[in-house]
């Protein structure tokens, strides 16, 4: 939970902000119980949803179509940065992450940006 929440805090400070919504995919992290409509959600999320004032939601049960952009997003983070790169350590892996987000490659030259 701790690196779970930690995640969270570190993208919201990365983007100077976050969004209104997000969508969990019924992890225990987010959701403990669900009964039909009623979803009981952890409550160290809850605080800090309260914290960043966004909505935490789940996505429905076996609804595939519901998450489709965050699975993409994964593959392609999968296969664009991890594709083929090697670290030494966790240190090394997130400094290669941070600039890979920031656009600076590996040589140190800026690339340009696709908008």
């Amino acid at each position: 939970m701790e690196n779970f929440l930690r995640g969270h805090v570190g993208a919201i400070t990365a983007w100077g902000g976050c969004p209104r919504v997000a969508l969990y995919d019924n992890l225990k992290s987010a959701v403990l119980e669900r009964h039909g409509a009623v979803i009981r959600f952890h409550p160290t999320l809850l605080a800090l949803s309260g914290h960043y004032h966004f909505d935490p939601r789940p996505v429905a049960v076996a609804r595939g179509n519901e998450k489709g952009r965050v699975e993409r997003a994964i593959r392609y983070i999968r296969d664009a940065f991890f594709a083929g790169r090697t670290f030494t350590d966790i240190d090394d892996l997130n400094a290669q992450a941070d600039d890979w987000v920031s656009g600076v490659p590996a040589n140190g030259a800026v690339r340009k940006m696709k908008r």
